[in-house]
Formats: structure tokens, C-alpha cells, sequence
């Protein structure tokens, strides 16, 4: 295998060597060419160490180990291994690799056939200057005698019609010849979102660096690079640069796919400042060698493709689109309800946006054709600082208030008040309303600059995404380490992703700047109640029991009745003013069952029981019962509600600790711990602070492990108590029990 991929090897070489010394020299055998199929082949690194040049006689000497020598020669920016390929592999296209990547991975013929057609070819007209020799008819052949090759033809210019009147536009414009757009055929195939091996992205394949240089914005909101009229403008006005820093377009394409100093050197070692000559001489890379060549052959073959059996071709329709200029966030949601079409229709004209929303500056948004107007009517209808969350909607004939309002899960009160609506009666079809609901974002692509994460809208909270680091959250808040270190009571820089941190401890009313000049401890207050833990504080006032620590130098969790602690906010939060003699609470927008538990002084199992909930999901409008009902009460005789506790600690987990291990070290259930902290889940972090309760009603409390061959009737009849008193103080709504879980027994008393 290796000697045979040695023999393809010495007669690439050969072809290198003598297809760069001029015209083409007569008829020549049939050529058998061999197409890659990327997607099966192993991707290279993007750079190698430089070799020596190698020559035939290397090879005809000892094969193997100059192949092996050859293959660790230094492929430049976009270059890809040679590997052999099946040639009975059907062509296809993945749009997520650059064609360029699969072109310079071909095996071509060692003396390429007569081209058919040479005439009429010699006598293509173009602004590009184009020369016809061996290296570019071999292309030729490619393109147009064998199925891959004419595959990878009809593709791509079906792709390139729907972006090529813009293109030939703005090269028209720049004063590049027209006949670059093949360059970007070369390229991508007109994939806007290409990416090479080498991490070139987008139409034109940008590297990141070169795209900042012309003006490509590339951050955790946008990558230009994707954008196909951003990108060609950028790409036309470099490839002028080169052009006039070279005078000759064949070294400007040179130096824009192996860079400008590559071709310099070049040039300095030889004197020549010839393409083919620098080519022959080897001193450039070798993609870069291939590179004008399959130019030249596309530009040929695409402009007379009337003189080859392409078969049927699918050309794309031109991709038109109206240009907005926003100055905020709006989700590709609002845009989509904004515009009458769907998310993807506006993903699908906005490439560069790394979300499905516009950043938080100035961005020339595309919409579909002639929507413009409509756009601008209906975003002018939703604030300026809800276009994130809020959406537009027409309504349907029959559609109600009520039912709108369970789909988007808000309160109908609510939305029938932000649009003038009476609740009950059924709405008119056609009608557009807004409604105030959350909108969740979709992550396209991240942006490796330590901060791709989503700040929640008006928590002042953001969620760690995975590589972000504390610096680069900083820099994107315009705040300090230090001061993020503070405000989240951290002592290390060490974060993980999934988790939230503080970033603006003003929430929605602050603003990063406002956030970052006010590193020190918040100025609201808040008195110790009995009964308050720092957890239980943290839920109401919206911070961390770590924030709370570190703004009030406190070690431990033990607080004081009528301590002084610092908060968010101006003043020490209260509960909700009930109505006279009311038990109720009617839920507001944001609110969860821990929060209510919080503000409250009740446990989330106390709530649960006291308004039949069988699970933690609430609904902003609806009603809750929140202090414990009288006794001829409906949610007291429809359930029973839990004893009262009589006693509760704090405990601080520690490394090791399984929530099963705490609640059998304290006698009670871990389905107990959950209800009585609010964890969903099993998991737990060292520092979490756990309340644990230790007797209800004076009843003394003990745990059993059950054993193989244990019933709840069993064991109800070893402690003289009933079934359903074991159900009732473990949570569970069946009988069945698996051995080496802990059940929680009460005397007869509880």
C-alpha cells in the first residue's frame, strides 16, 4: 500500500514540475483521475514543519521515506494532506467543509488529454488576464469529464447565481475584475458558512485576523466573516491591496490564499515576480501552487458552460432582502412575528449573528424583501428594552384571551391589559396583539473570547457558558475581576459553566458602567427575623449566601435576631401585603415556589400540600394559599398538610457529601431535604447550606433502613404506627419500597 501510494505520489511530482514550464505541448493520453470524498477523509493539522524540496529522483531512490518527508512539507493556510481516493465514491457536498479543502486533495493525471472545445475556450472573454497550460487544463478535465468534477461544478454555481449579482456589483464597484467571483467559487462553492481546516470561515474564507483587518467584526454577538456582502466587500478591497502591492492579479490571489509575506520571500529568492515561475521553482506552498490553476479552470468552464454536457442546472434564485439598521437587541423571534415570515427565514438572511437575536449596538439587520415597513410598524409597538423576550401575534377567529395567555404562559389579566382587552369574549381574527412573555435564545456559535454566555434580561444574572473565564466576563461588562470576585463572594477566579454570577447588581434598572462603579457592598439593608437563615434571606432579596458572606464578613451561617445585613435594593425587603383576613398570594411574573417559601416562612412542601400541587410548576395570575389554612378549609380537608416544624438547623455541605449520607446522618429522608430546600435533583456542592429539621410537633423522629423482603404494612406494624402515616412522612403517593432506602418513623404522638 505504501509503495503503491509512493508511485501516485512520484507522479504528482512529475506533473508539478512539468506543468508550470509553459503551453501545452500535444495530444496526450486519456487521464484516469481519482476525486476525494472529504467527509471520509481524516482532516489535517493546519500547519506542518517546512521540508526540503523533493525531487524525482528522491523518490525513484528510496520511495517510502521520501514520501514520508513530502507529507510532513508545510501546507500553508489552507492547504489539505494528498490522500488516495476510490474513484467509484459518489460525489456529494457538505456544507460544513470548504471546497477548497476538497479540490487541493485531488490526484490528477500525470499529462492531462486535449481539451475538447480548446478553441472556443482560448476565446473566452475576461477581465482577469487567463492563460492556458497543462496545470489548468488538468483542472479543466476535471471539471468537466468526470462526474465529481461536474458535480461540484453544478452545485456551485447553482449556489453562486442567488449571491452573484451582488458580488459582481460590489467587484464592479471596488474596481476588481469580475471574473474574482470564481475565486470565491474556488473557495466555498458559495457556502456562507464554509469553514476550512485552517479555520477560514465564511464566502470568502476570512482567517480571523485578516477579517479584523478589513473590517470584520467578529465578537460573542456577530462574526462578519459570515456575512456574504460584508465579506465580498472586505475580500474585493484586500484582493485591490494586493493587487496594487504586486501588479499582477495572479500573485495577488497567490498572496490571498498563502499569504502576502510568503509570496515576498518567493520573490526575493528567485527575482522573478512571474506566478509560474515562482511556481515552478517551488517556493510557495503547494495549495497555493494549485490554487490559480483551479481559478483559471473555473473561470474558464462557468463561462461557457454551453460547451459542455452539464446536464440539468438548479440555479438558486438571486437572494434579495431589505436592509435595517438596529440599534438594540431583538430577538429572531420578535423579527420573524415583526415581518410574517418564520426564525429560519431570518437566520438564513443574518449568517453572521452568533444568536438568534441582534447584538446590543448598531447592525444592519437583513430582512426578507419589501418587509421593511411592515418591520418598523410592528417593533415600534414593543419596548425598546422587551424586543429580547416579547413577541407579536395575529390572532386566529375563535382564539380567547385565556387561551393565548396559557400558550405563552402568562397571566390573561396581564395580557388583556396590555392590549385593551376584555378576558372573556372571544377575539376578532387578524387582530395583532403583544405579549409579554420570555423568549429563550438559541446559541448558533461561540466566540472564543471567555464570555459567550446569556445575562438573563433583568436579573442583573449571567449564565457561565462553557470557556468562559472571569476575565473575559469582565471585560464584557466593563467591570473588574476583583469587583466580580466581590460581588459573588468568590475567592478563587475558578468558575464552571451552567452556574450564574452577578454581573450588574442593579438588575434591570442598572447598566454595566453603573454596575462597575459600584465594586463595593450594595446599600439596601435587611433586620434578622427569628427563624431567618442566610438561605433563606439570599432567596428573598435575590442574592447567594456566598454574596451574602462577603458583604457582611461572615465566616460561618450563624446570624443574630436583629442583626444588620447588608442587600441589594434601598430597603429591607418585606413580604407582599396580604388582604385583611386573606391567606392567599396571587403570583406574580418571575415568581418560583422557593422564592414564595422564601418571602413567606413556609417550607415549598407546606405550599404544595396546603394548594394540592403535585409538582413545583406555577402559573403568574393564578393564586396561592400561603399561610396555613383554618381547619374547615378546602385545601385542609382535601389534603393533609405536614406538621408544623418545631426546630431547624443549617447545615453546610462538605466534600463528600451525598444528600442521602445527610439525611441518614440527621433522621430524616432525602425526598424530605429536597422538599424542604427546594433541590430538584440528587446534587449538591460542597458550601451549599441545607435546612434540616429535626422533629415535627414534639414527636420523636427516627430513620430505618429497609431490608430485603420489607412491606410498608411490615414495618408499619413493627412501630405501631399505620401505612399511611409512613406515606405521609416520607412523600410517597404508592407503596412500593426498595431495600436500602430510608424511611423516616414518628412516635404514635406525631
Amino acid at each position: 500500500m505504501r509503495g503503491r501510494l509512493a508511485a501516485e505520489v512520484l507522479a504528482l511530482c512529475c506533473l508539478l514540475l512539468t506543468a508550470c514550464s509553459g503551453r501545452m505541448q500535444g495530444p496526450v493520453a486519456q487521464p484516469t483521475l481519482a476525486p476525494v470524498d472529504v467527509a471520509d477523509a481524516p482532516r489535517p493539522a493546519s500547519t506542518r514543519a517546512a521540508a526540503r524540496i523533493l525531487t524525482p529522483e528522491d523518490f525513484a531512490s528510496d520511495p517510502e521515506a521520501a514520501q514520508d518527508e513530502w507529507l510532513q512539507e508545510d501546507p500553508g493556510d489552507h492547504a489539505a494532506l494528498e490522500i488516495p481516493f476510490d474513484p467509484e465514491d459518489p460525489a456529494h457536498s457538505d456544507e460544513e467543509f470548504a471546497l477548497l479543502d476538497e479540490l487541493m486533495g485531488l490526484t490528477l493525471p500525470e499529462s492531462p488529454r486535449i481539451l475538447t472545445h480548446e478553441e472556443a475556450l482560448l476565446n473566452t472573454r475576461s477581465e482577469l488576464p487567463l492563460v492556458m497550460n497543462d496545470a489548468v487544463q488538468a483542472f479543466i478535465n476535471y471539471f468537466t469529464e468526470t462526474s465529481r468534477g461536474q458535480a461540484t461544478i453544478r452545485r456551485s454555481m447553482g449556489r453562486g447565481a442567488a449571491y452573484r449579482p451582488m458580488i459582481q456589483r460590489i467587484l464592479r464597484e471596488e474596481g476588481v475584475p469580475a471574473e474574482i467571483f470564481y475565486l470565491a467559487m474556488a473557495e466555498s462553492g458559495f457556502q456562507p458558512k464554509a469553514r476550512s481546516h485552517a479555520r477560514a470561515t465564511g464566502m470568502w474564507q476570512f482567517i480571523s485576523s485578516r477579517g479584523k483587518q478589513y473590517g470584520l467584526r467578529q465578537d460573542r454577538y456577530v462574526d462578519l466573516r459570515y456575512d456574504p456582502e460584508t465579506a465580498t466587500r472586505a475580500a474585493a478591497r484586500h484582493l485591490k491591496d494586493l493587487h496594487i502591492e504586486f501588479g499582477d492579479w495572479y500573485l495577488a490571489m497567490a498572496a490571498y490564499n498563502g499569504g502576502p509575506n510568503r509570496v515576498k520571500n518567493g520573490i526575493a529568492r528567485t527575482g522573478s515576480r512571474d506566478y509560474w515561475e515562482l511556481s515552478r521553482r517551488r517556493v510557495i506552498y503547494r495549495e497555493t501552487r494549485n490554487y490559480v490553476p483551479i481559478i483559471l479552470a473555473m473561470t474558464y468552464v462557468g463561462q461557457n458552460l454551453h460547451l459542455f454536457d452539464f446536464g440539468e442546472l438548479d440555479p438558486a434564485p438571486e437572494v434579495r432582502y431589505d436592509t435595517i439598521r438596529t440599534e438594540g437587541e431583538i430577538s429572531f423571534a420578535l423579527i420573524a412575528d415583526a415581518t410574517g415570515t418564520s426564525v429560519e427565514t431570518i437566520k438564513g438572511l443574518n449568517h453572521a449573528l452568533m444568536r438568534s437575536a441582534t447584538p446590543p449596538y448598531a447592525y444592519d439587520l437583513r430582512l426578507p424583501n419589501d418587509s421593511a415597513e411592515r418591520f418598523q410598524r410592528e417593533i415600534a409597538l414593543v419596548p425598546a428594552d422587551k424586543r429580547l423576550n416579547w413577541r407579536r401575534y395575529e390572532v386566529r377567529p375563535g382564539e380567547t384571551v385565556q387561551a393565548l395567555a396559557n400558550r405563552y404562559k402568562v397571566s390573561a389579566k396581564t395580557l388583556a391589559s396590555l392590549n385593551s382587552l376584555p378576558e372573556g369574549d372571544a377575539l376578532p381574527g387578524g387582530m395583532r396583539l403583544t405579549i409579554p412573555t420570555t423568549t429563550r435564545l438559541s446559541i448558533y456559535r461561540y466566540y472564543g473570547a471567555g464570555a459567550g454566555g446569556l445575562l438573563e434580561p433583568g436579573t442583573g444574572r449571567y449564565k457561565i457558558a462553557s470557556g468562559d473565564t472571569l476575565g473575559g466576563i469582565a471585560r464584557r461588562f466593563g467591570t473588574t475581576v476583583n469587583t466580580l470576585l466581590a460581588w459573588n463572594g468568590l475567592t478563587s477566579t475558578r468558575i464552571r459553566a451552567g452556574r450564574y454570577l452577578i454581573v450588574m447588581p442593579e438588575g434591570a434598572t442598572g447598566t454595566a458602567s453603573a454596575a462597575a462603579s459600584s465594586a463595593g457592598a450594595p446599600t439596601g439593608r435587611y433586620t434578622v427575623r427569628r427563624g431567618d437563615t442566610l438561605s433563606g434571606i439570599g432567596a428573598r432579596v435575590g442574592a447567594s449566601v456566598a454574596q451574602l458572606r462577603a458583604w457582611n464578613g461572615i465566616r460561618g451561617s450563624t446570624i443574630h435576631v436583629g442583626q444588620s445585613l447588608k442587600v441589594p435594593g434601598s430597603t429591607s425587603p418585606a413580604p407582599p401585603a396580604l388582604a385583611p383576613g386573606s391567606n392567599r398570594y396571587r403570583i406574580q411574573s418571575g415568581d418560583s415556589l422557593s422564592t414564595i417559601a422564601a418571602r413567606f416562612g413556609v417550607s415549598i412542601s407546606d405550599l404544595r400540600a396546603w394548594n394540592n400541587l403535585r409538582s413545583s410548576r406555577i402559573t403568574a395570575g393564578k393564586e396561592l394559599v400561603v399561610r396555613r389554612p383554618s381547619s374547615g378549609s378546602s385545601a385542609t380537608t382535601a389534603r393533609s398538610s405536614p406538621p408544623a416544624a418545631s426546630g431547624s438547623s443549617t447545615y453546610v455541605v462538605r466534600r463528600g457529601d451525598t444528600l442521602g449520607g445527610i439525611a441518614e446522618r440527621h433522621g430524616v429522608t432525602a425526598a424530605q431535604l429536597r422538599a424542604w430546600n427546594g433541590i430538584r435533583g440528587s446534587r449538591i456542592y460542597p458550601g451549599n447550606e441545607l435546612t434540616v429539621r429535626q422533629s415535627l410537633a414534639g414527636g420523636q423522629v427516627r430513620s430505618y433502613r429497609i431490608q430485603r423482603g420489607d412491606t410498608l404494612d411490615r414495618i408499619a406494624k413493627r412501630f405501631n404506627v399505620t401505612v399511611s402515616d409512613l406515606k405521609r412522612w416520607n412523600g410517597l403517593s404508592s407503596s412500593r419500597i426498595y431495600p436500602g432506602t430510608t424511611l423516616t418513623i414518628r412516635s404514635s404522638g406525631s
